[in-house]
Order: C-alpha cells, then structure tokens, then sequence
C-alpha cells in the first residue's frame, strides 16, 4: 500500500496510552455529512477524540447525532466556521449544496471550498490534531496536514483517469468505460453485489448520465478544483470509505493495485 508520507497512523490508533485527536472536514452538504459522520463515530469507538469542522447551519442539523454520541461516551465536538457564501457571490444563508440550484452554483461553490483553506488553518493550530479527514474536494488539506506533520485522510474519490466522455459529441453518445471491475447499472452507479461479468467489463454510459462536475468542460475553476483535488489525494496518507472490503473488495483492490492508492475501509462486522 501507497504510504507518500511518514507518519504513525496506524501506531497511534494502536497505543490506548495517548487519545488521538482525529479532526473532521466534510463537505458541506447533507449526502457527504452523513457517512463521514458515520466514520467519525467508527474512530471514536475505538477512543479518538473527535473535533467536526463544519458551517453553523450543519451544526444545528447533526446537534442531535452527535449529543447522542457523547451520551454513549464518545467524545464528539463541533468547531464552525462560516461558510464563505458572499466572498464568491451567493446570498449569505447558502452554505451547503442543497440550499439552492446546484448546477449553476456548481463553479461558485468550488470557488468557495478553496477560500475555507485559511479558516480551517486557523483551526487546526489551534487544535493541533493527530489526524485531518476531509471531503475529497478541499484539494488543500494535504498541504495544510503536511505543514501540521500530521496525516491527510482524504473521504471517497471520483476515478476520472480516462475520462472517455470527453471524446463524444453530444450528453446521448454512449462511451465505454473501460478497466472497471464490475458492472455498471442504467444511473451510472456500481451494483453493489457479486459480478459474475468478463473482467475487464467495458460499461456504456451517456455524458447524462454523469454527474454535473464530470460534464464541465476543460478550464472552468470546477475542472481546476478536481484536478487540484485528485494531486492532492495521491499526495497524502490514503483514502477512507464508508464501506467494508468484503462488500466491495473487486473495487478496493483495483483502487491499490491499479491505481496505487492506500484505501482504508472497516472489515466485516466492524462498520
């Protein structure tokens, strides 16, 4: 497994002398919230301290979640930071991706995500953490870790190494998707069960298909941001997915064997 940084993840979890201060990032919006909340709750079982960065308006919605974390013993906090709306020309109270059209705040939404880098800064060094988990998209988080020498976990990915849907010419051409190692349903998602397809399996997708940000086109602050995003997620310490190996080890041992990344998932019975 890919380790491009030296640092004692592993060791640290290990050694129930020394609470590990874990520091959460999500992405604000409610669909990414959720699972990372879910693994936060994962570190905090095995007696991490956890500290959740997010806007206020996220806050109030998880105060419930995670006053009954503490309630179970986990230790759980919350650190807001105002979500940079205006800085980038949206209305003050649009601090998450389901509060207005998503599509054409897409390009403004991204703009704010790379503006929280010094907000959050400010944050880690107050709160000197062992370990930075982050939304896939803060491209900047692993700088930032490096500096505070301590390990970026990045949250989910978007393999976007061939990227064959820019070779089409309108949303309805079909292209293949090549190298996947399962089979892909009408929406474009990965069944989540055993395939008994021919491997490699070459799915056909239509650009409509893909989500808002695979369409943007070459040049926009959106395709920087994911370029930026993906650079910085080879660079730091791994990958975290709200999944178990067993359920989905065909995707999980392309992602380290043909990608070379270091995937961290929960084995069977501990998710």
């Amino acid at each position: 497994m890919k380790q491009s940084q030296d640092h004692s993840f592993s060791r640290s979890m290990e050694n129930e002398s020394n609470q590990l201060r874990i520091s959460i990032l999500p992405a604000p919006a409610q669909g990414h919230m959720i699972p990372m909340i879910d693994i936060a709750k994962a570190f905090a079982i095995r007696g991490a301290k956890i500290t959740i960065i997010t806007s206020p308006a996220f806050a109030a919605i998880f105060l419930k979640q995670i006053e009954r974390a503490n309630q179970l013993g986990l230790e759980f906090h919350v650190q807001t930071v105002k979500f940079p709306s205006t800085e980038v020309g949206m209305p003050d109270d649009w601090e998450n991706t389901d509060a207005v059209a998503y599509n054409q705040n897409l390009p403004k939404f991204a703009v704010a995500l790379s503006l929280l880098r010094e907000l959050v800064l400010h944050i880690l060094e107050k709160r000197r953490p062992d370990c930075l988990v982050t939304y896939f998209y803060f491209a900047w988080a692993t700088d930032i870790a490096a500096r505070l020498k301590i390990p970026r976990l990045a949250f989910g990915d978007v393999i976007t190494r061939h990227q064959p849907q820019k070779g089409v010419s309108c949303d309805s051409e079909t292209f293949l998707m090549p190298h996947l190692p399962g089979d892909i349903g009408a929406f474009g998602w990965a069944f989540r069960k055993p395939i008994q397809a021919p491997k490699p399996f070459h799915p056909k997708l239509t650009r409509n298909q893909l989500p808002p940000h695979s369409r943007q086109e070459v040049g926009t602050d959106l395709s920087k941001l994911q370029r930026e995003a993906f650079e910085s997620e080879a660079k730091g310490f791994g990958t975290n997915f709200n999944s178990f190996y067993e359920l989905e080890k065909d995707y999980a041992n392309y992602y380290k064997n043909v990608l070379g990344r270091n995937v961290k998932m929960n084995k069977k019975n501990e998710h």
